[in-house]
């Protein structure tokens, strides 16, 4: 009987012991909710920088007003870190080690992620990115700790495969820089157009070169009906400027987001060109979008996208009129994602119910899926990238003898 009682003690002594273990474990709640914000708020990239923090402010100003998350007040604590990822990293660690920070929006640019990613990691610390686009992040041990509400590199691939295959061509030469960037991009166009057009030509070339003369005449003997170009600003003029001398005018181009630059139209021979065979394609903001442009000049047939338009290009409009009446100016790149990212945060942390970034991070799962914000439709996919986001389809036209870019379609690859 004695060694019933023993037993039935310890066993109760066990189950008294496991709760205050899990009692101890619980981390202790902050009476106020940290957000962190890691930024370039001086250096090459502090014109965006700026903006991205204060769209970021104007988030946390609007769940305030709405009585926060659970009662308890945000607070955004952003630390500049000037452009240069190894002081992103730093900054990071400040958050994390001074201010006791769990998650975090940003860092802005790939190489910072990449630099800040392992110490995330370690220390169990969320980010949520609303610029990084590249897709070797996901690659990375540490990437399931990184979410990301701007579009990838390699959604341009499945955008540009989009457009090819609306406009029906049916032979076209894939021409793409020598980097991680033209590689990702190009090979996902690639594999999205096999068994649906004929790929002529896939041809890569070293960035920064004079001459493209060889590149261009191998295009030009394989009687492509479209070019699909990957590349950038640099090289895209020298290509064009050689293009336009061998009558690669007289064949349709579709380029990358990088020749989408003002710098194009300064050259009279390159904006020419690009009037004659230039259409291309580029992750757009809603909020710049007064109404939907007139089309469908450039459709997507059923089943290959849908139109951005109604719920989220008024949600993006809400979200620019507020930010204009905070700020006195109009927002900029990656203002609506960095939005985004601290109201989705918010929901996360609200589900979540406590301030743990493991927690947070399941809750974001379940909260970004569908979610209709300033940005447009965001889903994450398993790796924590957005599935889609809003393109423009562009071309170049004299108006008022000015070349100016012109959207001509919109849609979500």
């Amino acid at each position: 009987m004695r060694s019933a009682r023993t037993g039935l003690v310890v066993t109760i002594l066990i189950v008294i012991m496991s709760i205050l273990a899990c009692q101890r474990a619980a981390p202790p709640q902050p009476e106020e909710i940290n957000i962190g914000c890691v930024v370039s708020i001086t250096g090459p990239f502090a014109d965006i920088g700026l903006k991205v923090r204060n769209s970021a402010d104007l988030a946390v100003c609007e769940i305030n007003e709405a009585d926060g998350i659970a009662g308890k007040k945000v607070k955004l604590l952003a630390e500049d870190d000037a452009g240069d990822p190894e002081r992103s990293r730093l900054a990071v660690k400040r958050l994390v080690e001074v201010s006791g920070v769990r998650i975090v929006v940003g860092p802005l640019k790939n190489d910072a992620v990449m630099s800040s990613g392992p110490y995330a990691s370690e220390k169990g610390v969320l980010f949520v990115s609303p610029s990084a686009t590249s897709h070797s992040i996901s690659a990375e041990p540490w990437s399931q700790w990184v979410f990301r509400t701007s579009t990838a590199d390699t959604l341009q691939g499945k955008a540009l495969a989009d457009v090819v295959i609306a406009n029906n061509y049916s032979k076209v030469a894939i021409l793409y820089v020598k980097t991680d960037y033209g590689a990702a991009v190009s090979e996902t166009a690639k594999k999205e157009l096999e068994d649906k057009v004929n790929i002529v030509t896939y041809l890569g070339y070293d960035s920064g070169k004079f001459d493209y003369q060889g590149e261009l005449v191998t295009i030009k003997d394989k009687r492509p009906d479209c070019v699909l170009h990957i590349g950038y600003l640099i090289d895209s003029i020298a290509l064009y400027q050689q293009g336009m001398s061998m009558g690669l005018d007289e064949v349709q181009w579709l380029v990358s987001k990088d020749a989408y630059d003002e710098e194009m139209l300064r050259i009279p021979v390159v904006a020419d060109f690009m009037q004659r065979a230039v259409k291309g394609i580029r992750p757009t903001e809603l909020w710049k979008i007064p109404e939907p442009p007139p089309g469908p000049i450039c459709p997507v047939p059923a089943g290959t996208g849908h139109s951005v338009l109604g719920v989220e290009i008024k949600s993006a409009q809400d979200f620019a009129s507020a930010y204009s009446r905070k700020f006195g100016s109009i927002p900029g790149t990656y203002c609506d994602t960095t939005y985004d990212s601290v109201k989705l945060l918010a929901l996360a942390i609200q589900k979540a119910g406590i301030y743990d970034a493991n927690k947070i991070r399941d809750a974001l799962w379940d909260v970004g899926q569908d979610y209709v914000g300033a940005s447009g439709t965001i889903t994450f996919d398993k790796s924590g990238q957005r599935r889609s986001g809003p393109y423009e389809v562009w071309e170049v036209r004299r108006l008022d003898d000015k070349y100016k870019f012109v959207p001509i379609h919109l849609f979500t690859p």
